[in-house]
């Protein structure tokens, strides 16, 4: 029975691995597509990944600080981490906050489309 619950453990602490990745990599790709759209020249994948994780982290992170008041503070926090994560854009990217705010509304767009087609062709498959 034991070896049942470790073989158990290991495919799901894998498939939470496998999952995060993916994840981080999709996102990533969102972020590389939202900076070329708006025209950052230069814009890698490989900084879209470093994006996604300072970002993801340092949320995390503001999200737990702040979540000691209820109310006000996850307000304040969710202001914070924006801010944060607009400073991350804009230092990666070496670009202004013009260009940092367009990346950061292009993404959001981007996701709404890809969202809107998924749901739409899972739509016709379900036909």
């Amino acid at each position: 029975m034991e070896i049942f619950g470790i073989a158990v453990f290991g495919a799901t602490f894998f498939g939470v691995v496998i999952g995060i990745i993916i994840s981080l990599l999709i996102a990533a790709l969102v972020v590389h597509f939202a900076a070329k759209l708006s025209g950052v020249r230069n814009a890698t994948f490989g900084k879209a990944i470093t994006i996604c994780i300072a970002a993801i982290v340092l949320e995390i992170f503001i999200g737990f600080v702040f979540s000691i008041v209820p109310l006000l503070g996850t307000i304040a926090g969710f202001l914070i981490g924006l801010l944060l994560t607009l400073l991350i854009i804009k230092t990666v990217y070496d670009t202004g906050w013009g260009r940092t705010f367009v990346v950061w509304i292009m993404q959001w767009v981007v996701l709404i489309i890809a969202g809107l087609v998924i749901a739409i062709l899972a739509g016709i498959v379900a036909l």
